[in-house]
């Protein structure tokens, strides 16, 4: 059974791990404490030691985990298909910049909409070249190009 005391900066909660150690945590406020003493006696209740929450997992940028990923995939993939991932993967990485920076932000919605931007005709500006040559109209691509792409997003 935990045990509540007060102390200077707070409130002390001390308690016995089922193997025998002791444990304790210093709260805020009472009632912070009593809802740790809830949580100890709930985790012995089921027959385990109670342990803290994990962090929430911090979100990764999507050029990021696109990267990881092409990284793991290049070990068992023919090198022709890793460049041609990859090159589907950068117009992927440039377009979600703005759409969705973290891998938190994905959803079919997002995948929805980039399927429509890989179909909708654009003009590209390409910063190595100069003149006129600098800006291309880019073709859309088909829509079963633009599946293709996808389909490899959702493998992702």
């Amino acid at each position: 059974m935990p045990s509540v005391k007060r102390r200077n900066d707070g409130w002390r909660v001390r308690w016995y791990e089922l193997s025998g150690k002791p444990c304790s945590r210093q709260c805020p406020d009472r009632p912070t404490a009593d809802a740790l003493v809830h949580a100890v006696n709930v985790a012995h209740a089921l027959g385990r030691d109670w342990s803290p929450a994990p962090p929430p997992p911090r979100p990764v940028p999507v050029a990021e985990a696109i990267q990881a990923w092409i990284n793991d995939i290049t070990r068992h993939r023919a090198m022709s298909s890793v460049r041609r991932t990859v090159a589907e993967m950068e117009v992927f990485v440039r377009w979600a910049d703005a759409a969705c920076p973290t891998t938190a932000d994905l959803s079919t919605d997002v995948l929805a909409a980039f399927h429509a931007y890989l179909q909708t005709p654009r003009i590209e500006h390409h910063p190595g070249t100069v003149g006129r040559r600098s800006w291309s109209r880019t073709a859309t691509c088909s829509p079963r190009t633009a599946n293709s792409r996808v389909i490899d997003l959702q493998t992702w």
